[in-house]
């Protein structure tokens, strides 16, 4: 899981409970602000995307293996072998597709 370390987002305010602070520190503080900010919001997002990813796998992996199944044995497919790799395929194939649907959801939303 990501968190603001790993994403190169690790400061932190340090201004104290009743700390003087100047015009100049003031801005720096303000500054440190924006980027926490910013950085928890990615952080925020990339985990969002990373959940969202998986949700869509998970409806999309066993739809596709089963569309697949279903193709090969009305092909007259009827052995294990053929299944599984039907099946192997449709999960395979489902990882890219998951991960581009769940990029358009969170691009539109």
């Amino acid at each position: 899981m990501l968190n603001r370390h790993a994403l190169g987002c690790d400061i932190a305010p340090r201004v104290g409970k009743g700390l003087q602070v100047s015009q100049y520190d003031s801005d720096q503080f303000s500054a440190r602000e924006k980027m926490i900010e910013i950085c928890m919001k990615r952080v925020a997002l990339e985990d969002n995307m990373t959940r969202l990813f998986g949700i869509i796998y998970a409806l999309a992996g066993p739809t596709l293996a089963g569309i697949l199944i279903t193709a090969a044995l009305t092909m007259n497919m009827i052995n294990t072998k053929s299944m599984i790799y039907a099946a192997a395929i449709g999960f395979i194939v489902a990882l890219p597709i998951a991960w581009i649907v769940a990029k358009q959801i969170k691009d539109n939303a």
